[in-house]
């Protein structure tokens, strides 16, 4: 015969606590909000508060263990959620703690940051028209993080990731900050640039046959080449195309095209 108490004992009280356990054990994303100082006033009128989000590992809420941290960086156009949104949530959890449970990936902390501007992308550089994304990376973030989670404060537990244009900047920042991090890995990280501008002037062109008309969400490659223009303002020879640059100058050479140095 059921014993009608006792089932009724498990499922009010002992079946929330098994429940509650299981949350407290498995990784979680979390999104924190920073108001950072180096996006302050950029010239885009972008706003300088912005969204991280963190992957806290199993366990992370019940213990008093602090971890390393991996800076995940995101590619153009994307921003804190591209990589959770990409699998979904549930599913991105899923899989890293899976990976940390079969001793694949070590327990840790991963930071997504929001590097987008009106131009699609920071490149995660220091820019006087887009702003100081390097700053804000390596040094506000860095520091929010240390300050409000339990980390292992030193190089040797920092690394630095990405993909595409957060290759770029995983690639960058790593190599001009090694007292930050010790370890770099990335995916298809967009370093011929001159490469890169044979194949998509063309397509510029099309999308604008008349004349530049400004960044444009409809218009991919026109976007791009803002965001690159605005960042990295000595990347490319443009011809007959007014592009504003990061230091806001320009020199033409003999053939009559603008040099964005």
């Amino acid at each position: 015969m059921l014993n009608i108490r006792k089932i009724t004992i498990y499922f009010v009280f002992l079946l929330p606590l098994i429940f509650i356990n299981q949350i407290l054990l498995a990784g979680q994303i979390k999104i924190d909000t920073i108001t950072s100082l180096a996006l302050k006033d950029n010239k885009l009128g972008d706003t300088n508060v912005r969204n991280i989000a963190i992957y806290l590992p199993p366990g992370y809420e019940s213990s008093d263990k602090v971890y390393p941290v991996i800076y995940l960086l995101h590619g153009f156009g994307g921003n804190e959620r591209s990589f959770v949104d990409e699998v979904g949530e549930n599913f991105a959890v899923f899989l890293l703690d899976t990976m940390i449970e079969n001793d694949v990936l070590k327990e840790v902390i991963i930071v997504m940051p929001n590097a987008k501007n009106k131009y699609g992308g920071s490149y995660y550089l220091n820019s006087e028209l887009i702003g100081n994304y390097e700053d804000y990376i390596v040094k506000e973030i860095v520091s929010y993080i240390d300050s409000n989670y339990r980390t292992i404060k030193d190089r040797e537990a920092r690394a630095i990731a990405g993909a595409s244009m957060g290759g770029y900047g995983g690639i960058t920042l790593a190599m001009k900050h090694p007292e930050t991090y010790c370890a770099v890995a990335v995916l298809s990280p967009p370093l011929g640039f001159d490469i890169m501008t044979e194949k998509i002037l063309p397509e510029i062109l099309r999308e604008n046959p008349d004349e530049m008309s400004g960044p444009n969400s409809k218009k991919q490659y026109t976007d791009y080449i803002y965001a690159l223009s605005a960042a990295i303002p000595h990347f490319l020879l443009i011809c007959h195309l007014n592009i504003p640059v990061g230091k806001l100058s320009k020199k033409s050479d003999s053939a009559g095209c603008n040099l964005i140095h």
